[in-house]
Order: structure tokens, then sequence, then C-alpha cells
């Protein structure tokens, strides 16, 4: 299993608005740390407006699905034979959802094909990008 970056925790987070007002809660300084350890176990540090906080049970089922969601990379064509194009990227907390979210986020074009693919599955076939990992010989 790929272990998450703490940039990839950020990023995810930053989209959890405050149920309030529309600001994100890292921006609002209320999510103040992340740390992965060795494990891959992730630390957050957050904090709430006040004790009695209304939105903290949302906020905290917010985080949790965020942390769980998975990275999926979008690839499509407009026409059979046409090259295969990467068009964008999407967190989903499975693959069902994923192709859901895939083909109603990126609905500009008549799409002759769409492949949704987990970040986590894609392995790089170039040697300047291999690390060596199970290729025979490195």
């Amino acid at each position: 299993m790929t272990q998450v970056s703490e940039t990839t925790i950020w990023q995810a987070l930053e989209e959890i608005n405050d149920p309030e007002m529309p600001v994100s809660l890292v921006d609002m300084g209320l999510i103040y740390d992340v740390s992965v350890d060795r494990s891959g176990a992730v630390e957050m540090k957050l904090t709430f407006t006040s004790i009695g906080c209304p939105g903290m049970d949302m906020i905290l089922e917010c985080r949790a699905q965020r942390m769980t969601d998975q990275v999926f990379e979008v690839f499509c064509r407009i026409a059979p034979g046409d090259p295969m194009s990467h068009i964008g990227t999407l967190n989903a907390p499975h693959i069902d959802l994923a192709r859901v979210y895939a083909w109603k986020i990126y609905d500009e074009e008549d799409w002759s094909d769409m492949w949704v693919i987990p970040r986590a599955s894609i392995v790089s076939a170039h040697p300047a990008n291999d690390d060596g990992a199970g290729v025979e010989g490195a």
C-alpha cells in the first residue's frame, strides 16, 4: 500500500468547510497540524470555534470521510482510436462512486471512452521513474 503524503492530506482537508460559513477549516486555522508516521498512521490536530461548537459532529464526520477517500486519475478520449488524455483528478471513497463523480464532473465533452484509475495503482514504465522495486535485475 502506498503511504499517503502530508501534502495530499492537507489538500483533502482544504475541501472541508465550516458548516456555518463557506471557509475552509484549514484557512480558518482550525486544523493546524498533520503528520504521518512510518507505519502510515495519520495524526491531525484541530480545534473548534467554541467548546459547544454546534458543527463539531459534522466537522469530524467530514474529516473522517476525506481521510478515507482515495485519489483517482481520470483519462478520456473523444473518438475511438484517439490518444488517451489525462483530464483530471478526483477523490472518492471507492471506485464505483469515482466513476459516477468522473462522469458528472467531466461531462463537457461527448467522450467515447472514460477511465477512472486509482492513483495507487498507476505504475511507471519509464526506468528513470522506477525505484527498482519488483524489477528483476534492478
